[in-house]
């Protein structure tokens, strides 16, 4: 069977984590991933609407940045 990629960008990130929802992206799909620059957009200074939330949620590990460029990426483990 396929393995799913789930790709998220940072306005629903955000908007999700402004209202304590990020958990229902870690219910329907267990794990997201997200380029560096989706990173740095929701994660850039703590002050950010999310921020904290999305940080932390790097760190446990179910929101995985993917490393590379163009077509070719892989998931930071």
């Amino acid at each position: 069977m396929a393995r799913k990629i789930v790709l998220a960008d940072a306005s629903p990130l955000i908007g999700l984590a402004r209202v304590g929802g990020l958990l229902w992206l870690r219910k329907l799909y267990q794990t997201i991933s997200i380029t560096k620059a989706v990173r740095h957009e929701a994660t850039g200074a703590r002050e950010l609407p999310g921020a904290v939330a999305i940080s932390a949620a790097l760190k446990q590990g179910w929101i995985r940045e993917l490393m590379g460029s163009g077509s070719h990426f892989n998931a930071q483990k």
